[in-house]
């Protein structure tokens, strides 16, 4: 894959971005270790409690790791359809990052269901 990816980065001189769903658990990337080793980068996407965007780099072949930028979707109208309902698209706006907490921690499924049980 990574020589496919090259191709048409030199081919149409841009970035090439491969999109990777994490374990279920939030844990490693699945998939083979191999696509880390071929990539520049991996940031990790994920929402926190007010459903902001927090991108985080979790590894940067020339660079550090632990930078992360936090925005938000907003809904905004770009027209009218043909049967005059709104057509509607989300714009990326900054945001400022929720504090952690020790409330705030993320339960995996297994402590879901556990305190779901209590």
């Amino acid at each position: 894959m990574s020589g496919a990816c090259d191709a048409v980065r030199e081919a149409f001189d841009c970035a090439v971005i491969i999109v990777h769903h994490s374990g279920l658990e939030g844990g490693r990337a699945r998939g083979h270790t191999a696509l880390l080793g071929a990539a520049d980068a991996q940031i990790g996407v994920k929402q926190d409690e007010a459903k902001n965007v927090i991108a985080t780099v979790e590894y940067m072949k020339d660079g550090a790791a632990g930078d992360a930028i936090t925005s938000r979707l907003e809904v905004m109208e770009v027209g009218i359809d043909e049967d005059g309902e709104p057509i509607t698209s989300c714009i990326i706006q900054p945001a400022e990052a929720q504090p952690k907490t020790a409330e705030a921690r993320t339960l995996s499924r297994n402590q879901q269901t556990m305190l779901a049980i209590l």
